[in-house]
């Protein structure tokens, strides 16, 4: 008990040292300024320098081992502080802010850092008068004022914070910000009465004011009256007939309203306006395409007709003529495309739309050959793009490359990140692959990767089930996994085959029976592999003739292997020829 006491008087004396000594300091900062020993710089460039290859704990440790010798050294407290701020613990990270303000409370980057803690840990009442005080000491502070302004308006402060624009404003005059800041806080705050008055008082005296005018746009777009809208839209248009904001929203308004002859007008006007820029062009027609283009003839011509036009301008443009491909794609005119998109990438082979547009028309057609041979060539502008592999990788498998579609998968594997939506399907090819390459083992990790992120997965849960029946290995697990998909798809002649077929395996025959019989009632009846398993089952169940009989029709159906024609010729069941 006396040696707690002892200690705990320790800490309180400790405490007052530091305290009194930092005060001292404080008070008579007006006289003697605190000079930090010149010692300690290494100590705190070393901790940037530590900090800067990521070794928090050491610069730490640097920083405290000045705090330590000098507890009134500021700039170490600052520097600790944006450590520990970085590891967001805020609450020892208020301290060391804390005490480096109150030391050099006239330092700015020590003031800022202040505030920025302070809000952290929800402590702002102070934080108003601190601005307030910076102001003070430097009026004119564009930066000082707009932070301001943007912590007024996360604190919801939105009375304090239309005092202040309005304080802003009589200072540095009218600005497009300021109005902008205005009207949002007029929004939060519901106030949508007072929207109009505020920006015709600004209209009043500036009747072309640009932002005004857009805004009023804008109200009124939200406020669904979309005529009226266009009114300002136009307004804006009579001053500037390229103003790409006002020719957007009308567009946004236009399409609203289901306007068509009005969209296709416009659309016109700006694929024909040879003062707007191509990019806003190029960005208007992916609008138009994925607003107004519906898969018919008359909005697909209408199309055709605004690119034909960009077409004519920008003859020699990679990204019109992917636009000009994509929109023969749509027509059907596959061959058309490719030459399309040919001539894009003979124009610049460093746009991966092109190569990537060329390799999914290759795909719809099958042109597996080519897809090698298209992403071979894309693959040296893009050695890391993850589509090109998967292209590649997929056409490899098709033409039962295994190893080098095994290879070009993996590769694509690790150019995807955990939450990238296309590992699963990457998973899903490289287990089939390895199944074709007998690395049984690896293709069952890939399924359980598969299942721990989805659990539900039907197809990885009938292919794991059924490549373990095949290898005759935890068939109970098999039977549980498969049992999930026929639960939810239960007419799905797949899953049911799987399902009858791991029954068999476990010797349960008049239940297999039952299930390969629904796979047969669900479309399997020209399934060469599930016709070759329902003869297998018929034969268990005694049912030999027609099992010799479903046997020839497996063959008839594309099962042509050595094992099912000794079924046939021997009129037997085997597992396998030795």
């Amino acid at each position: 008990m006396n040696k707690i006491n002892s200690n705990i008087y320790k800490v309180i004396l400790y405490s007052f040292v530091f305290l009194f000594s930092c005060t001292s300091s404080k008070k008579s900062s007006k006289e003697i300024v605190h000079t930090p020993d010149p010692k300690f710089k290494s100590y705190i460039i070393d901790s940037k320098i530590k900090n800067l290859y990521g070794d928090l704990s050491k610069a730490k440790d640097a920083l405290n081992t000045v705090i330590t010798a000098d507890s009134c050294h500021a700039t170490a407290h600052y520097e600790i502080a944006k450590i520990l701020l970085f590891e967001k613990d805020y609450e020892k990270a208020l301290f060391h802010a804390t005490k480096s303000y109150e030391l050099d409370s006239e330092n700015i980057w020590f003031t800022k850092l202040y505030i920025n803690v302070l809000e952290l840990n929800n402590k702002t009442k102070d934080i108003p008068n601190i601005y307030e005080n910076l102001l003070k000491k430097d009026y004119s502070n564009l930066e000082t004022w707009y932070e301001y302004f943007s912590f007024l308006d996360r604190q919801e402060k939105y009375k304090e914070l239309t005092q202040k624009l309005i304080q802003f404003e009589k200072y540095f005059g009218l600005s497009d910000e300021i109005i902008i800041n205005r009207y949002q806080t007029l929004l939060k705050q519901k106030k949508f009465k007072e929207i109009p008055k505020y920006l015709n008082s600004i209209l009043s005296k500036d009747p072309n004011n640009h932002i005004a005018n857009l805004l009023f746009a804008n109200f009124y777009f939200v406020d669904r009256k979309l005529e009226k809208s266009n009114e300002y839209y136009k307004k804006i248009l009579e001053t500037n007939p390229n103003d790409e904001q006002a020719l957007i929203g009308l567009l946004s308004n236009q399409i609203q309203l289901g306007n068509a002859k009005e969209i296709l007008a416009l659309a016109k006007d700006i694929i024909s306006n040879s003062a707007i820029e191509l990019n806003f062009k190029l960005g208007f027609i992916f609008e138009v395409l994925e607003k107004i283009n519906q898969p018919n003839t008359k909005s697909d011509y209408q199309l055709e007709e605004l690119v034909q036009i960009l077409k004519l301008q920008y003859p020699e443009n990679p990204d019109v003529l992917n636009i000009y491909g994509n929109l023969l794609f749509r027509k059907g005119e596959n061959d058309q495309a490719l030459k399309v998109f040919s001539k894009a990438l003979s124009l610049d082979p460093s746009n991966l739309q092109s190569w990537v547009f060329t390799l999914y028309i290759l795909e719809q057609e099958k042109n597996y050959s080519r897809i090698i041979s298209v992403a071979d060539s894309a693959l040296v502008y893009f050695p890391n793009q993850k589509d090109l592999f998967l292209f590649r990788g997929f056409a490899n498998m098709q033409l039962d490359n295994n190893e080098t579609s095994y290879q070009d998968f993996l590769f694509a594997l690790k150019l995807t990140g955990a939450l990238d939506e296309d590992r699963t399907q990457i998973l899903h090819f490289l287990a089939e692959i390895c199944q074709k390459l007998n690395k049984s083992e690896e293709t069952y990790k890939y399924y359980e990767e598969i299942l721990k992120s989805n659990q539900n997965d039907l197809v990885a849960l009938n292919n794991y089930a059924y490549y373990l029946s095949l290898e005759k290995k935890e068939l109970n697990k098999a039977l549980e996994m498969s049992a999930k998909t026929i639960k939810v798809e239960g007419k799905n002649s797949t899953y049911l085959d799987t399902y009858a077929y791991i029954l068999f395996e476990l010797e349960r025959y008049a239940d297999a029976l039952k299930y390969i019989e629904l796979a047969i009632l669900n479309g399997g009846g020209s399934n060469g592999v599930i016709l070759e398993h329902y003869g297998d089952i018929l034969y268990k169940n005694g049912q030999t003739d027609l099992a010799i009989t479903t046997w020839k029709e497996a063959l008839e159906n594309g099962q042509d292997t050595e094992i099912l024609r000794y079924k046939i010729d021997n009129k037997t069941y085997i597992d396998q020829i030795e």
